[in-house]
């Protein structure tokens, strides 16, 4: 049976209803913690809601008025190529970054306001990452793997896609000062890994680094994370924006 049959079936939707609406089937297990020391968040759709969770919640947070101006944007679709109006692959945050410069500037306001506003945006793409699992070893390069517990994942691809070395090092000297453990992740050879929405910013000039909190069964019904990891990564967000 037809998912829009079932629906209407079972709870009598109306089928135009259903054309114009979002609906996802999700698992109906509540999250849980996990192991004997209760270390782990187990849950469905941590991919990627622990780290938008995090960068929120670190904005609210946010104590006094930091020294540039602070911005956390979740988008959607990240996983099937950032596309819609909605996804990073819009306009949207470019037209953001222009309505703020143009109400400072007013009737002064050019293009090239905004360009140079781009380039000087600094940027984290917070995006999980799988973790070495002892079960499945065999998807992960065991020696540069990332390990839950371990730290906030800063993301290496190789082939272009890396933030440049320096601010990689402004970003690893920031979570050094403030006794933020790291780790770094670069996945297995012929396996491969996905990239981020950082690749839409870095095409507007503007410096982006990948980092994430690792996660065991990723893209599993049941996903794991280790509670310091994501205490952390909050802390990194925090230090972030009040830099």
């Amino acid at each position: 049976m037809e998912v829009t049959q079932l629906l209407t079936h079972m709870y009598k939707f109306k089928e135009e209803d259903l054309v114009s609406s979002e609906l996802a089937l999700v698992p109906a297990s509540h999250p849980a913690d996990v192991g004997f020391d209760r270390g782990l968040i187990g849950a469905y759709g941590q991919d990627d809601r622990v780290s938008s969770y995090c960068a929120a919640r670190a904005i609210i947070d946010l104590k006094g008025t930091p020294k540039q101006t602070a911005l956390a944007y979740l988008s959607n679709f990240e996983e099937v190529g950032s596309v819609n109006n909605t996804g990073a692959g819009s306009q949207f945050l470019n037209s953001t970054f222009a309505r703020l410069v143009a109400a400072q500037r007013g009737n002064a306001y050019n293009d090239l306001d905004l360009r140079r506003a781009l380039r000087n945006a600094q940027v984290i793409s917070a995006d999980a990452n799988d973790s070495l699992n002892p079960i499945f070893p065999s998807s992960s390069e065991a020696t540069n793997a990332a390990r839950l517990g371990y730290g906030v994942t800063i993301k290496l691809y190789g082939e272009g896609f890396d933030a440049p070395s320096e601010y990689t090092a402004k970003i690893r000297g920031l979570l050094d000062r403030n006794g933020i453990p790291w780790q770094t992740h670069t996945y297995k050879v012929e396996v491969g890994g996905g990239g981020t929405i950082g690749g839409f910013m870095s095409s507007q000039d503007m410096e982006v680094i990948d980092l994430g909190v690792p996660l065991l069964s990723m893209h599993s019904p049941f996903e794991m994370s280790s509670k310091v990891d994501v205490w952390n990564f909050y802390r990194t967000m925090s230090v972030f924006y009040a830099q």
